[in-house]
Order: C-alpha cells, then sequence, then structure tokens
C-alpha cells in the first residue's frame, strides 16, 4: 500500500512537472478540432411520407412493389435537387418514406420538400402508366388468341355434316365457340375500360402530415469535447515521456562526471 501510495505521488509530481505541455497538447487539441468544426457545415435531414392507393388490380393491371417504387424515385434525380442533398426512398406496406440528406441551409432543404411532392407523383404515374401499357399490351395478345381459336372452331363446325345440333360433336364445337365469345366480350370489355380510365383514377398519391426537418450534425461539442479527452491523455504521455529523457540524460551526465 506504501509503495503504491508513492508510486502515485511520483506520478502526480511528473505532471505538475510537465503541467504545460498537458495544458499545451489539451489547448491545441480542442483549438485545432474547434477549427475544423466549425469550418464544417450543419447537416440537415428532412422526410416526407406518402400513402400510395391502386385500384388498377380490378382491371388485371399488377400492382407496383416496393422495389420498383423505390428505383423509380431515386433512379431519376430531379433537377430542382441542391448537388449536396442525397435522395433516399423507402416503402413499407401502403407508405412511401422519402428522405433527403445533405449539407445545404435549412431553407434550401424546406423548398427541395416542398418540389418534392409532385416529383413523386410523375414518377409514380409514370411507371403505372409503363405497367397499365403492358397489361393492354398482354390482353390484346389474349384476345387475339381467342380470335384466333374460335376461327378455328368455326372452320372445323363448316367441315361437319350435317350441320345440326343433334350432332353431338357438332354441338360440343357449338359450346366451345360460344365459350370463346363469352371470354372474347369479357377481355374487350377490360380493354376499353382500361383504354379510357385515367391514370389519376388508377393510382392515388396523398401526402401523410408535414414535412420535418432535423439537424443532424456535425455534433460539435462532442467533437471539442473527445478532442480535449485525447489532447490530455497525450500530453500526459509526453510529459512523462520528456521527463523520462530529461532523467536518462542526467544520469548519463553524472555517471561521466563521476
Amino acid at each position: 500500500m506504501d509503495d503504491y501510495e508513492v508510486d502515485l505521488i511520483d506520478y502526480l509530481r511528473v505532471m505538475w512537472w510537465g503541467k504545460w505541455i498537458i495544458i499545451a497538447c489539451f489547448v491545441l487539441a480542442v483549438g485545432v478540432s474547434a477549427a475544423i468544426v466549425l469550418m464544417q457545415p450543419n447537416e440537415y435531414r428532412g422526410m416526407i411520407t406518402y400513402r400510395i392507393s391502386q385500384f388498377s388490380q380490378v382491371f388485371g393491371v399488377s400492382a407496383l412493389d416496393g422495389q420498383q417504387i423505390s428505383n423509380a424515385i431515386e433512379g431519376t434525380r430531379p433537377s430542382f435537387l441542391n448537388a449536396h442533398l442525397s435522395l433516399q426512398a423507402k416503402v413499407e406496406d401502403d407508405q412511401i418514406k422519402v428522405t433527403l440528406t445533405g449539407s445545404v441551409p435549412r431553407t434550401a432543404l424546406s423548398d427541395s420538400l416542398t418540389l418534392l411532392t409532385p416529383f413523386v407523383k410523375g414518377q409514380l404515374q409514370a411507371l403505372e402508366a409503363d405497367a397499365v401499357s403492358q397489361a393492354t399490351g398482354n390482353m390484346q395478345a389474349v384476345i387475339s388468341q381467342l380470335d384466333r381459336q374460335k376461327e378455328l372452331l368455326t372452320q372445323q363446325m363448316d367441315e361437319i355434316t350435317p350441320h345440326s345440333p343433334d350432332n353431338p360433336l357438332f354441338a360440343a364445337l357449338a359450346q366451345k365457340v360460344a365459350d370463346l365469345e363469352a371470354a372474347l366480350a369479357e377481355q374487350q370489355a377490360h380493354l376499353e375500360i382500361l383504354s379510357n380510365t385515367s391514370i389519376n383514377n388508377l393510382l392515388s398519391v396523398k401526402t401523410l402530415g408535414t414535412s420535418s426537418t432535423v439537424k443532424i450534425g456535425p455534433n460539435r461539442k462532442m467533437s471539442v469535447a473527445v478532442a480535449g479527452v485525447l489532447g490530455l491523455f497525450i500530453g500526459v504521455l509526453l510529459a512523462f515521456f520528456v521527463h523520462y529523457l530529461i532523467n536518462t540524460r542526467s544520469k548519463e551526465a553524472s555517471r561521466k562526471q563521476a
């Protein structure tokens, strides 16, 4: 215990001896850190949430999935977006959370969020238009296939003698033709309705609440505090090192004189 107390007192004496070294390292670390963080611009994050409602499945159009929506929003950088802003879209169920992050003034970020809503709606409407176009093409292909099947069955019916409902083969073909005509009528009706329906009626995008902006960095106080602690630590080590060098040289000089 006594040896421990002696060692501790010796350490404190060395630290007191090198107090100016410790203070200099502390001041230098805090000063450099403060200068660096003060030169860094503030970084903000803004977020806006949308709710998407899709009604196109009624007409046989595939629903937009989360990955498609994210790619549509993130894949095209809007012209109004500041070069220092990054855009990220996250889809959860029927909600889309769009985040802007960057080192720009808060007012510039708020302005970008205001312009973001028509951009998001435009991207999703374009995506929905592509889905409708693909569904329309599929319906037209199905209609052509049904027409071809009907034409072949009609030719087979013409080759049957006699043309009488009492003929089992003729009756079976007639029933198939009737079924094809019903399927054709249904597909043509869906196609006509889909062609005459506006994209706005197939897809709805609404803003939930209001957009929010928060400051996310830099944390100047924390940076300066960490730099100060590191400066003290380095100063203590340097004080002990310098004290060790001086004592070593003193001992060597004493031995040479002796």
